[in-house]
């Protein structure tokens, strides 16, 4: 639970009828009933298999699940075209040299190959392959290499004809074909297969006769492969480790390792003459001195695996996709070649400062970030070091502590964005966190079970005594002060809401346990001035309990899986946040929903309610929060 006190809020309509047409920062849409953006989804994808650099500072890039590709602009971050290709959802692409045409294969196993100036199609093929994983211009550009994955195939076309020229297929269901590359020549490709079971290979065919030359190297996956600039080597990503061959006697040359615990997923020869680059599953980027299998630099611009690198041609800026995002960073530094504020990871949490002018907002990605609800502008970047669960902003608006996976609670100055403290205690992820409204206490709790409560003689004062609160059985997952902060108000996985007195001798301080959730309880929090409470579950179930009796009052039900719960102190209406819809506002006095909002492209993680209860920010796993104006009476 992560508000502060607001005003009643009365809701005659949904929110999506009260702004129409609004642009973010960017000049980007807003969807429907949205005021603000913070953050950006320019060149932001759930995922997308491949991409390729075009002519003119472009990239082409696939629209995952649809039968799109976009074309922007990198040296501006602006989308220049989206160009609908077919009729089926597109899973591989490549460019030609030149950027005027791109090959795709789609869902229904056909090749197309596309006029970029003229937007038209140039051919299709029907390939007969099943969940095509490769389409590869030949160095000629004359043909073109597809794959399939159930059976394992490989076919060789040609694009003037559509004859098919060569066809292997492999019997073994287990594997699929996950990468391959034409030789400079053109005569031969390798590819590799991956699969869960152990003994899969990298091989070379002979596209004239289907030939199997070598099997160049055995693992459980082959996930990138790269060529030489002179073509003579051949560049492998695979489990932990890239390997290097050669293609003329397939002599392994070099294993660079320094992946601990992570698999390498992409690779690439650059951006300088004998350095490679190798993308790994926790989104870092190594830049490699290829003789001495050394680490000259490392840099991490994402937040998930490194699915994909390329270089420039003038070797100056690196292209990469991981962790949802496209970023275009420089080859000397690895910072990126537009700053643009964002997280580059899910948004986990957010908090209102008590002016309602500004919200600070907790990511996976390992950062606050404040930003100004106006213009849309981060302010402040402060690294913590650790994936930030829960936020909470100080009632005076001057400090924003974090809560992180490490279990650590670390508190900033919003002013200068530096670390006024860092405060251990949870063993495991600290799950939320809350200020008094005085600011005597801070709270936290964690997967480990227990309620951390900090207190001082002040708002300033740094704490110097802390209790520590276990009856839950289980991880705790939600605090609440009341409006008086005499009582906090705690959620946990053992289903039950517990309500302790903050001013009691240790020992003394727990009151009473509230039993009727069937599911963990995800958020707590307090209404009609502390007289009644409100907590959510996992299930989708939202239960409004009088306190005196311990009895619930009333029952309502969002979907499933509820994720944050927001609620003004006079009771009259909440908001929660579930994975259907995203977002929903309850009339508490008669249970209904009485509004439903979405606009995320992914989950909605968090919610917050200015101090006026004229604005909700939602908090989404899209990287990005919503800011929506709330319809006044």
């Amino acid at each position: 639970m992560r508000c502060a006190p607001m005003a009643v809020v009365w809701l005659t309509a949904a929110l999506a009828v009260t702004v129409l047409g609004a642009n973010d920062r960017y000049g980007d849409p807003l969807p429907e009933g949205a005021v603000q953006r913070l953050g950006t989804m320019r060149m932001r994808y759930a995922w997308t298999e491949s991409f390729r650099y075009l002519p003119g500072d472009r990239v082409a890039v696939i629209v995952p699940s649809k039968n799109w590709i976009d074309v922007w602009d990198l040296s501006a971050g602006e989308r220049l075209d989206r160009y609908q290709i077919g009729q089926s959802r597109i899973m591989f692409m490549d460019a030609r040299r030149d950027g005027t045409a791109l090959l795709v294969v789609n869902t229904d196993g056909q090749l197309i190959e596309w006029n970029l100036a003229e937007k038209a199609e140039m051919r299709r093929i029907e390939t007969g392959q099943a969940k095509p994983t490769v389409v590869l211009y030949s160095p000629d550009e004359k043909r073109a290499l597809t794959a399939g994955s159930y059976p394992p195939s490989i076919k060789e076309w040609d694009l003037g004809t559509g004859t098919e020229l060569v066809a292997v297929t492999g019997d073994n269901p287990k594997f699929y074909v996950s990468a391959a590359i034409y030789a400079p020549d053109g005569k031969t490709a390798c590819v590799g297969m991956g699969s869960y079971s152990p003994g899969v290979c990298l091989s070379q065919y002979d596209l004239s006769t289907g030939e199997k030359l070598k099997e160049i190297m055995t693992s459980n996956r082959i996930s990138g492969l790269a060529i030489s600039p002179d073509g003579e080597r051949l560049l492998v990503a695979s489990r932990y480790h890239a390997h290097e061959f050669r293609l003329d006697g397939y002599q392994k040359l070099h294993q660079f390792r320094g992946h601990p615990g992570y698999s390498v997923y992409s690779v690439a020869y650059g951006p300088a003459e004998g350095q490679i680059l190798t993308g790994d599953g926790d989104g870092t980027i190594r830049i490699w001195d290829r003789a001495n299998e050394e680490v000259l630099r490392r840099y991490a611009p994402h937040r998930g695996r490194v699915s994909g690198i390329r270089v420039s041609e003038d070797g100056k800026r690196i292209l990469s996709f991981g962790g949802g995002v496209l970023v275009e960073a420089l080859a000397a530094t690895g910072k990126p070649r537009l700053n643009m504020d964002r997280h580059l990871a899910a948004v986990q949490a957010a908090a209102f400062t008590p002016d309602g002018q500004q919200v600070v907002s907790g990511s996976a990605d390992g950062t606050l970030r404040l930003w100004e609800v106006e213009t849309g502008v981060s302010l402040q970047l402060m690294e913590t070091g650790s994936p930030v669960q829960a936020v909470a902003v100080s009632p005076d608006g001057a400090r924003a502590a974090a809560g992180c996976k490490d279990g650590a609670v670390r508190e900033y100055y919003l002013a200068s964005g530096k670390l006024r403290r860092e405060i251990p205690g949870h063993s495991g992820y600290v799950r939320d966190i809350a200020y008094s409204h005085a600011g005597k206490y801070l709270a936290s709790s964690g997967d480990d079970g227990s309620v951390l409560m900090r207190y001082g003689s002040s708002m300033d004062a740094l704490w110097p005594t802390m209790r520590t609160l276990r009856r839950h059985r289980g991880g705790v997952l939600a605090v609440a002060f009341s409006p008086d902060d005499a009582r906090l108000l705690t959620g946990g996985r053992d289903r039950t809401i517990r309500l302790w007195d903050t001013a009691a001798g240790f020992g003394q301080m727990h009151l009473q346990t509230l039993q009727e959730h069937r599911d963990w309880v995800v958020d707590v929090a307090f209404a009609t001035g502390g007289q009644q409470a409100l907590s959510a579950d996992r299930g989708g179930r939202i239960i409004l309990w009088d306190l005196p009796t311990g009895e619930p009052v009333r029952q309502m039900q969002h979907g499933t899986s509820i994720t944050d719960l927001v609620c003004c102190p006079g009771g009259t209406t909440a908001w929660s946040a579930a994975d259907d819809p995203p977002m929903a506002c309850w009339d508490l006095t008669t249970g209904e929903q009485i509004a439903a909002v979405g606009g995320h492209a992914g989950a909605v993680n968090a919610l917050a309610l200015s101090p006026d209860g004229r604005l909700i920010v939602s908090a989404s796993s899209d990287t990005s929060l919503l800011v929506w104006q709330v319809p006044q009476p």
